[in-house]
């Protein structure tokens, strides 16, 4: 998988992890009421689970919220990745976005 066009967020190690993302269909018009149709997990390099999350409608049409479960107080200083899959009622899935999550060591502890 080629990375070199995908968003980068840098957090630092123990903070929370919260990505707003917007959802529209081909005409920019705001999608809402699918929050229960899409999941993201966050993964480290390995393909192991660093934390699960949860993604929430806004009061915004369209805005959506992704939060980690766990802190990344013990996430790899190495990085993280996480994407957003939407599942539609046939059951067709499609990955929406790949965001890599940069996660540096904090300065004042």
């Amino acid at each position: 998988m080629d990375y070199t066009c995908m968003p980068m967020i840098t957090i630092k190690q123990g903070d929370t992890f919260g990505y707003p993302f917007s959802m529209a269909d081909s005409a920019g018009n705001p999608i809402t009421g699918i929050a229960g149709k899409l999941k993201s997990q966050i993964r480290d390099s390995f393909d192991n689970i660093i934390s699960e999350t949860t993604i929430t409608e806004t009061s915004t049409p369209g805005l959506y919220l992704l939060l980690a479960v766990n802190s990344s107080a013990g996430w790899p200083l190495s990085g993280c990745f996480t994407d957003i899959r939407y599942t539609d009622s046939q059951g067709m899935s499609d990955s929406i976005v790949t965001i890599g999550i940069r996660i540096i060591k904090e300065v004042s502890r």
